[in-house]
């Protein structure tokens, strides 16, 4: 499935474009190019690269492009996921793109697509679970972050054996069919961390 990437192009001179979406970064300048799909066929610098390459405008070197990670979700827990619609419906200017109840993660989401990433509010379906104990113990909060990967399952395998836990020893279900999986914040500096492979 396709889907929105930021790629860096390296150059050496930047007279020939604007300044806009040039970063410097270890010494090498980027060009910031955005693309509505996962491949990139062709740059809109009349450059007409080889699958996989760009080039250095000066020495027709080839590069590989550099793909970014993304930030899939941001969860906010809550109360009561209705009053918190309400006021954030008014705060962001936004209504929900979709309202799920996720009976294994026990419980009530509600999710807002923002332009560069999404959004998602939390209420509890079981005080007993993990989600309800954390509202009880923390109060409404930021609950966790989701990084996108693209093997969920081969990534927690990695990552259990460089020494980090999960809070499961298996991954599982998310919104819209994805398979997901959590780092124990007690590896990752007290931030709840959300691996998450869509569907």
């Amino acid at each position: 499935m396709g889907s929105s990437r930021t790629w860096f192009l390296p150059v050496y001179q930047t007279e020939w474009m604007t300044q806009t979406n040039v970063w410097t970064r270890g010494g090498l300048k980027w060009f910031n190019i955005q693309t509505g799909t996962d491949t990139l066929d062709k740059v809109s610098l009349s450059l007409s690269p080889a699958p996989g390459c760009a080039f250095d405008p000066l020495g027709a070197r080839p590069y590989t492009w550099v793909t970014m990670p993304k930030i899939n979700h941001i969860a906010v827990l809550v109360g009561n996921l209705d009053e918190a619609m309400t006021l954030f419906n008014r705060v962001w200017g936004l209504e929900p793109s979709d309202i799920v109840t996720l009976q294994e993660q026990g419980i009530r989401t509600a999710a807002y697509e923002f332009d560069n990433l999404k959004v998602e509010l939390m209420e509890p379906t079981n005080p007993e679970g993990a989600v309800g104990r954390s509202l009880e113990k923390r109060g409404p909060s930021i609950h966790h972050m989701a990084v996108e990967v693209d093997d969920v399952r081969g990534r927690m395998k990695s990552l259990k054996g460089s020494g980090l836990q999960f809070t499961t020893e298996d991954v599982s279900k998310g919104l819209h069919g994805s398979t997901i999986c959590f780092l124990h914040p007690k590896s990752t500096f007290g931030i709840l961390t959300e691996l998450v492979e869509p569907a």
